[in-house]
């Protein structure tokens, strides 16, 4: 979905349902700085709905919503590990707001590691503001990762924190706060 504040501070960025319950999962600079009522997620069809933060994890700077919803169609995560340089992948979001862009690509490297030792997929797809937060797809329409940065300077380096990083850190945040 695309996530965009309640204000006159122009920002956008992107999610992905993890639970059909209403939770979304995003970055947590895509959020920073808005609090609760200050958020709308706008799902694919259309429907807005105003989200809660349930959590954020400071290691992976993800962070979940949720959304008073509870009949949405949640992504499946995939295993990355099956994922090899070269393989072709779909990056999804709002990048610069327009809305619900694909973008494809292909994976640089894998097995990349930042100082707190989070797995990423590094892609040569661009991140821009607003495809932050957004999944990236497998070939075989899988969740292998989101979309989280690039390397500021350069042109198609850009970073996916593994969904194998994330599956953990979304039941820890959902579990501490139902």
């Amino acid at each position: 979905g695309k996530i965009s504040p309640n204000s006159n501070r122009p920002s956008f960025g992107s999610g992905i349902v993890v639970r059909k319950t209403g939770y979304i999962l995003t970055n947590c600079h895509v959020i920073d700085g808005f609090e609760n009522g200050m958020i709308t997620v706008t799902l694919c069809n259309g429907d807005k709905y105003d989200a809660a933060v349930i959590g954020k994890d400071a290691s992976t700077a993800l962070a979940i919503l949720k959304i008073p919803c509870d009949n949405l169609r949640e992504a499946i995560l995939g295993d990355p590990k099956s994922v090899k340089v070269g393989d072709w992948v779909i990056a999804i979001g709002n990048p610069g707001g327009f809305d619900f862009s694909v973008a494809q690509g292909i994976v640089s490297a894998t097995g990349r590691t930042d100082a707190k030792e989070n797995e990423y997929i590094q892609i040569d797809v661009a991140i821009n503001p607003g495809n932050s937060g957004g999944p990236l797809i497998s070939a075989a329409g899988r969740v292998i990762g989101v979309n989280t940065l690039k390397v500021s300077g350069f042109e198609g380096v850009g970073f996916a924190l593994t969904s194998n990083e994330v599956r953990g850190i979304v039941e820890e945040i959902i579990a501490a706060n139902s």
